[in-house]
């Protein structure tokens, strides 16, 4: 699934840093990627980065493995 970080606050109904940083923590691990292109929007301001993750995910919080379980 492709999402931006705003997205997947609204999806857990957490706030934005919440999910900025669960993004990076699968980044991080080679769960999620960044599209290479960011989206500009209108007007100033940084672009949108949309995220490549998976549609299911294990994590192991003693390891610290992400396992993927769907694209």
């Amino acid at each position: 699934m492709v999402v931006t970080c705003k997205e997947l606050a609204e999806i857990f109904d957490i706030n934005y840093l919440q999910a900025s940083s669960v993004v990076k923590m699968l980044v991080k691990t080679g769960t999620a990627t960044a599209l290479p292109v960011p989206v500009r929007g209108i007007g100033r301001g940084r672009p949108t980065v949309k995220y490549v993750i998976p549609d299911e995910a294990t994590i192991n919080f003693v390891t610290g493995k992400v396992k993927n379980r769907g694209s």
